[in-house]
């Protein structure tokens, strides 16, 4: 692994979920690992018809670890650059325990 690569940042973040002292619920989102990464922009796609907004989706390659092997598309989502981007797959590269791509999709926000 060409580690000299790994020049971004990323926070990798948990959906958790609150209860305050009355008993409600409430779903968030708390930092779980930062890490350094490779990201790699693979595909640029626009709705079909007119051009709606870009769907983003882009592969950020990390070093493996304790934390990284708990990863799933359920509970887990990155931000990269001031952007929230939705864990789609993860790719443990041949179950080698040295990198793992996540593949991801950034997450559209609409204003009301």
């Amino acid at each position: 692994m060409d580690i000299a690569r790994l020049r971004a940042r990323i926070m990798i973040e948990k959906a958790t979920v609150k209860v305050d002292r009355i008993g409600n619920r409430t779903n968030g989102w708390e930092e779980y690992y930062s890490c350094c990464a490779y990201p790699d922009t693979y595909l640029v796609d626009e709705s079909t018809g007119k051009v709606d907004y870009e769907n983003e989706t882009i592969a950020f390659t990390v070093r493996a670890c304790q934390k990284t092997k708990e990863l799933n598309s359920t509970q887990y989502r990155v931000r990269f650059q001031d952007q929230v981007y939705n864990i789609a797959s993860i790719d443990r590269m041949n179950y080698n325990n040295r990198e793992i791509k996540i593949r991801c999709k950034k997450e559209v926000r609409q204003c009301a």
